[in-house]
């Protein structure tokens, strides 16, 4: 496999084939590490967890961004969610999740959620997966460490 590049599929990792063979993916020769199957290279697995948290206890909210509009591309996170989906990076719909307060689906984005879901995406991201992880809202460096800022933080509850 050509690790410069982003296209292919590790075919020690692929699943078993379940229509006995006939698309089992063959390497090509001279093909750089891609794997061709149907005539077609394929793209390794994109996955994606946006996380945006807006509406915070004590801190400012932070904007949740703008709508697409004629001319203008949009800024929020169910707007990038739906970007990666789409040209030219062809995210799988089901690989892109947001985890928003202000999202079509609000989970309020408490210090647990967040660690759970971060910890829940690495677990079942796959060595060949091509993961994004995105976090919009406060952050904070203590003692030269950064942290990410949850919903409910207040100055004591900051510190780790």
């Amino acid at each position: 496999m050509n690790p410069g590049t982003d296209k292919g599929i590790d075919p020690d990792n692929n699943p078993p084939a379940t229509d006995g063979g006939a698309s089992v993916a063959k390497k090509k020769k001279g093909s750089g590490g891609n794997v061709v199957k149907g005539g077609e290279k394929e793209l390794f697995p994109r996955r994606a967890l946006l996380i945006n948290v807006n509406n915070y206890w004590v801190l400012n909210p932070v904007h949740y961004g703008s709508a697409e509009a004629k001319g203008y591309p949009g800024s929020s996170t169910a707007v990038l969610e739906r970007r990666l989906s789409n040209a030219p990076m062809y995210f799988p719909a089901t690989q892109v999740v947001e985890l928003s307060d202000s999202g079509v689906n609000p989970i309020i984005p408490q210090k647990g959620v967040i660690q759970d879901a971060i910890s829940e995406f690495c677990n079942t991201s796959r060595a060949q997966d091509r993961i994004i992880i995105l976090f919009a809202g406060h952050a904070v460096a203590i003692e030269k460490e950064a942290y990410l800022i949850p919903t409910k933080a207040t100055k004591t509850t900051l510190k780790p």
